[in-house]
């Protein structure tokens, strides 16, 4: 089930974009600093949805046509999830999403 995300899922996203990130990127925040962020800034302004199956497994940030965050759990990938959540994303913004990528 994709749901908007909620200050009670901050401390299970942080630890899911930390997992993801430590394997590309060098680890700038801590797990609980990026659970703040979450909590206190994204749940706020309801731009993020989690995919929830028995836990979080998904984590997508859209706003204003950009993708900022989009997250599976190791061992989800390719399953379909993501797209699972980026269809949700084009139905919020059909004309268009741009998305950056490292």
């Amino acid at each position: 089930m994709i749901r908007p995300a909620t200050a009670e899922d901050a401390a299970e996203i942080a630890a899911l974009y930390h997992d993801i990130r430590k394997d590309s990127v060098p680890l700038v925040h801590s797990v609980h600093d990026v659970a703040v962020w979450i909590r206190d800034v994204l749940v706020i302004r309801g731009t993020s949805h989690v995919l929830d199956l028995d836990g979080v497994i998904g984590w997508l940030d859209v706003r204003d046509g950009w993708v900022d965050q989009l997250y599976i759990r190791r061992g989800r990938t390719g399953q379909g999830h993501g797209k699972v959540l980026l269809d949700m994303a084009k139905e919020a913004f059909p004309t268009g999403l741009r998305l950056y990528t490292f």
